[in-house]
């Protein structure tokens, strides 16, 4: 159990400064290691015989091991996460979020109120529901569907409020007050850690919202893992209030647009919002890619002095620039 608690602290180093290192071999820690690969793998023949379903709850799935939060800064997880979902899913501003319980190959770390499903054909071995780890996840970090269990101990709830989204529910561990050995409370401690991976999609969403420029779109850009909001302007003048930004033809003929300007770099980027879309326009003609999340590339049209990408849809991009080494990481909504 030490060698388990061991390698669990090890995927959250950031968060386990100051706590007590606990005496395991190196051995160990790689036979375990080695396990929880060979699980995956077996999680991953499994998913291929099974066409992916529409999400609803009591779904098993896995979690990517990496994802650019809705801030674009990149977040990645050491090993895979599995996950049963507690409830049907829910959006915030068409952004589609559900409820999760850790599903954990530990079974030796349950306490006598925790379930474990011991059949190994569901999911390809026994697991462990935590019950005591609910967490909200954007249901874009979703990957594969690997099986369908309804858990005897857990009455699933439909979240219907933005008060489900902030804090874990506190109704299971209400439920099944008992005591716990420091051995499971310390992995529970770490297993709650860990899910702050999981749980930061949606915190990360909720402050982009707060923060956008206007009430009708809003523009995050991440440069060497430093987010900057873009100011508002219209015309020559900046604005605070939180107005529109979408220009209607025939409406508006204010110049409304959201500038950016890096100081190490030579140009300056525009965002501008239409009914067609969004529209990017950069100040320079150099030899500028825009990509998306699909890692399709953008065509652009350009004059003397500017580049521009229009017609865009909500979502991520990458923007390269052949004269700098970093790309610029971007999200439109």
């Amino acid at each position: 159990m030490k060698t388990i608690i061991q390698f669990l602290k090890d995927q959250i180093v950031p968060f386990s400064e100051g706590t007590e290192k606990v005496n395991a071999t190196e051995k160990e820690i790689e036979n375990l290691r080695n396990l929880f690969f060979n699980h995956s793998k077996s999680v991953t023949q499994a998913r291929h015989l099974k066409i992916q379903p529409r999400i609803q709850r009591n779904q098993i799935w896995t979690v990517k091991n990496e994802y650019d939060d809705f801030q674009g800064i990149s977040q990645k997880t050491s090993h895979p996460f599995l996950v049963l979902i507690n409830t049907d899913p829910d959006d915030i501003e068409d952004e589609y979020f559900t409820r999760v319980f850790i599903v954990s190959l530990f079974v030796e770390m349950a306490s006598g109120n925790d379930e474990v499903c011991k059949d190994s054909s569901l999911i390809g071995f026994p697991f462990l529901i935590e019950t005591w780890n609910d967490q909200p996840i954007l249901t874009e970090l979703l990957d594969e569907y690997v099986g369908y269990y309804e858990a005897k101990s857990i009455s699933f709830s439909k979240s219907n409020s933005f008060e489900l989204v902030y804090e874990p529910s506190s109704e299971y561990s209400i439920k099944n007050v008992e005591s716990l050995s420091d051995v499971q409370q310390e992995f529970r401690n770490i297993e709650i850690s860990r899910a702050k991976y999981i749980n930061h999609s949606v915190l990360s969403l909720l402050s982009f919202l707060e923060n956008r420029q206007s009430q009708d779109a809003g523009v995050v850009i991440s440069l060497f893992d430093k987010i900057e909001y873009p100011k508002f302007f219209i015309g020559q003048t900046q604005k605070e209030s939180n107005l529109s930004l979408a220009a209607k033809s025939g409406v508006d003929n204010e110049d409304k647009y959201l500038l950016w300007h890096n100081m190490t770099l030579p140009f300056k980027i525009y965002f501008r919002k239409n009914e067609e879309g969004f529209i990017i326009t950069i100040s320079s003609i150099g030899n500028f890619k825009l990509i998306k999340s699909t890692t399709e590339e953008i065509k652009s049209f350009s004059n003397k002095n500017k580049t521009v990408f229009a017609s865009l849809k909500e979502g991520n991009y990458t923007l390269i620039y052949e004269s700098f080494s970093e790309p610029i990481k971007i999200r439109l909504k």
